[in-house]
C-alpha cells in the first residue's frame, strides 16, 4: 500500500529543497513509498529567473537523494516570473 514512509518528514524535505541556492518556493510536494526502500518524490520548484534551472534541478535531486534516500524524483521547475503571473485557481 502506498503512503508517506514513517522515517521521512515532509517539512524537513521541503526545508532542504528551499535551502538549495536559487530555489524560491516549493509546492505540491508529495513523497511516498511504492515498496520498502523505494521512495518517490514529486514536486514543483520555483526558481529565480536568471538562474540555470537544469543546474538547480540537479542540485535538488542530489540533495534529496543523499539526505533522504529518495531515489526517484519528478520535479517540475518553474520560473518566478511565470509562477507570479500564472492564473490563480478560484475557490
Amino acid at each position: 500500500m502506498e503512503g508517506v514512509p514513517d522515517n521521512l518528514n515532509i517539512a524537513e524535505i521541503e526545508s532542504l529543497i528551499l535551502g538549495v541556492d536559487g530555489v524560491m518556493e516549493v509546492h505540491d510536494l508529495h513523497v511516498w513509498a511504492l515498496s520498502s526502500g523505494r521512495n518517490i518524490l514529486t514536486s514543483h520548484v520555483v526558481v529565480r529567473d536568471s538562474l540555470n534551472r537544469d543546474v538547480i534541478l540537479a542540485s535538488v535531486i542530489d540533495a534529496v537523494s543523499k539526505s533522504f534516500e529518495i531515489h526517484h524524483c519528478t520535479i517540475q521547475m518553474e520560473q518566478a516570473a511565470f509562477h507570479d503571473n500564472a492564473p490563480k485557481p478560484s475557490h
